[in-house]
């Protein structure tokens, strides 16, 4: 037991260092390992207790969001989801702080230990008066005798009738689920429609985000890019395990430069991380390097598509096949895209990209534009078709099949994921067989649609999009086989 001048100067200095508390009360919550100090640890602590100081203060909040991007092993859990707790209550057991994770019991976990904190006799000797309400004591949620409460949540359930002082999210998807659009979007609207109103003052309490990168339109994606077109405001830390362009903020590169130019080379250091690297590079490029795809590019290298002026494309004896192939949204209200990909293979057996038509329109105007694609392509330019499974799919294609009278239309239903489609064009491109058509280069499609389709290409399979892919995985798969070998002598 602590005695008593020791434990008034204990309380003295952790109610005033974040930090110190956390290194004053490890043992208890982290007892099977000593602890180890890192820059990033401080760093951390003093940035999250600048905003409980802000918030006992009661000033208005400068940021919407505040997001961590930090690997595993580097305490983001143990500090923003198990010790602050504790810290906020010995400054005010009257605050309420809401926890939230992909999965309710992986934060309940986390409750569970802040609890085993509150509860211990070195804490309490220090702040007597946080106590835990008799009546409220369970894992995951429990209170304190003068309001305080905590709450579990996982990012796809309800918090229905709770408010908090203080939002924490902590890892927000599953790494398993993060090409899931279903669950990508579930999340989103946890995050951007729920949360905001489960704060007892939304001009004070800002939500902290702590996760590794997962994909493109992952939390962190999403939320930057509202930032950029000023919807929100965000401030942004990002700790690679190896020094980058992405350290955020850049002074911070400096400490990286101390320690071999690593982050924490107690916890990851070289050995570990090529180890870790080993077991694949979309995995180690997400969770190490906080990038959603590994530097050296991710399933295509877009660096080798080059754009080069090809053939003549009204002239069929140029070329010894061509095809436009569509990808359909299913809405055109639900974020995805309708994509046309016009795709010709040239005598020298290359394969160019003429042009991408790209648009979310509802289905008779969507299927008026697929028209008069064809009728700009010319006849000599096959109609590809992706059909949706089940009937209403079938439907659809047979409907745009009996629009396109006059055209070859081939329909395909494809098989296998996005990524095992996409592999063998993936090859061709990676061996700088692929190239682009200049923007405008065909009469009557002057829109530029280069931007759109590389950056797509760069992140996938974990790009916010996968249309465009889609379709040139569609058309490539089309030119391959014999369906489309056409007589263009007697066309």
């Amino acid at each position: 037991m602590i005695g008593f001048r020791e434990h008034d100067i204990i309380r003295s200095i952790t109610r005033k260092s974040f930090y110190e508390f956390v290194r004053e009360f490890w043992p208890i919550v982290v007892p099977h390992e000593p602890f180890q100090p890192n820059w990033h640890i401080e760093y951390l602590c003093w940035d999250a207790q600048r905003e409980v100081e802000r918030i006992l203060a009661r000033k208005k909040k400068r940021y919407d969001y505040i997001i961590y991007n930090i690997p595993p092993v580097s305490l983001k859990s143990t500090i923003f989801a198990m010790f602050l707790h504790g810290f906020i209550w010995a400054r005010n057991p009257s605050l309420n702080f809401i926890g939230c994770s992909y999965e309710q019991n992986l934060m309940v976990g986390h409750a569970r230990r802040a609890r085993d904190l509150i509860r211990s006799d070195e804490y309490k000797a220090c702040f007597p008066e946080v106590k835990i309400r008799g009546d409220m004591n369970a894992v995951g949620t429990y209170g304190t005798t003068l309001g305080g409460a905590r709450y579990s949540s996982g990012t796809q359930g309800s918090i229905t009738g709770k408010h908090g002082d203080l939002v924490v999210i902590d890892d927000p998807l599953n790494p398993r689920a993060a090409r899931s659009i279903a669950e990508t979007k579930a999340v989103k609207e946890f995050i951007l429609e729920a949360l905001p109103s489960r704060k007892r003052a939304i001009s004070l309490v800002p939500t902290i985000l702590i996760m590794q990168r997962l994909s493109q339109e992952d939390p962190t994606g999403f939320l930057l890019d509202m930032a950029e077109r000023g919807e929100i405001r965000v401030k942004h830390v990002c700790l690679p395990a190896t020094i980058s362009a992405l350290v955020k903020p850049a002074k911070l590169k400096k400490y990286y430069y101390d320690q071999d130019t690593l982050l924490d080379p107690n916890r990851l250091n070289w050995e570990a991380l090529r180890e870790l690297k080993a077991s694949g590079d979309f995995m180690y490029a997400g969770q190490y390097d906080q990038s959603p795809i590994p530097i050296g590019g991710g399933m295509f290298k877009a660096e080798k598509l080059m754009v080069k002026t090809p053939p003549d494309p009204t002239n069929p004896k140029k070329w010894v096949k061509q095809i436009r192939f569509w990808d359909k949204a299913a809405t055109y209200d639900d974020g995805c895209w309708t994509v046309g990909l016009r795709l010709g293979k040239d005598l020298d057996q290359n394969w160019c990209i003429l042009h991408v038509d790209r648009f979310r329109l509802e289905s008779t105007a969507r299927e008026n534009r697929i028209k008069r694609r064809a009728e700009i392509d010319g006849k000599h330019v096959v109609v590809g078709l992706e059909q949706e499974p089940g009937s209403s799919g079938k439907a659809d294609a047979q409907a745009t099949i009996r629009n396109l009278a006059g055209w070859r239309v081939v329909a395909e239903r494809p098989t296998g994921s996005k990524e095992l489609r996409a592999d063998p064009v993936a090859s061709q491109v990676n061996g700088g067989n692929v190239y682009l058509a200049p923007e405008g280069y065909i009469d009557g499609l002057p829109e530029a649609w280069h931007g759109p389709f590389i950056g797509e290409m760069q992140y996938f399979p974990f790009s916010k999009f996968k249309d465009q892919v889609d379709a040139l995985s569609g058309g490539f798969g089309q030119t391959c086989q014999g369906i489309l070998q056409i007589g263009f002598n007697n066309l």
